[in-house]
């Protein structure tokens, strides 16, 4: 089935919202220490972005869409996100972290976008 343009982004915009919706519910204190520009944050970003481009680039070649492409490589890196901070609270003992998740979610976008060439 063919999408267009609006609805991948719409959709994108969606799952965005909710995975911050999700981090913002899960977070129980203000944690100081997780601050928004630390160097783990970065790391988030790249890393998030080099997966995503991969899995996008991997969904186009298969045949996709170019934004639904975008779509699926944003869509598991940041389901893959969530589950990586969800381990982190359950097994470390550290707070599920809401900035992690918004810049796994930037960087997810980005990688989606460029691996698909969707813009």
């Amino acid at each position: 089935m063919k999408h267009d343009i609006s609805s991948a982004f719409f959709t994108l915009f969606l799952v965005l919202l909710l995975a911050i919706l999700h981090g913002c519910a899960a977070q129980q204190k203000n944690n100081a220490a997780d601050d928004w520009f630390a160097k783990d944050k970065y790391a988030h970003f790249l890393l998030t972005t080099a997966v995503s481009a991969a899995i996008a680039k991997a969904a186009k070649d298969d045949g996709r869409e170019n934004c639904d492409a975008a779509l699926i490589g944003f869509s598991v890196t940041l389901t893959l996100g969530a589950a990586k901070e969800s381990y982190d609270k359950r097994k470390k003992g550290t707070l599920y972290s809401y900035p992690d998740m918004v810049w796994n979610a930037a960087g997810s976008a980005a990688g989606g976008l460029l691996g698909s060439n969707c813009l």
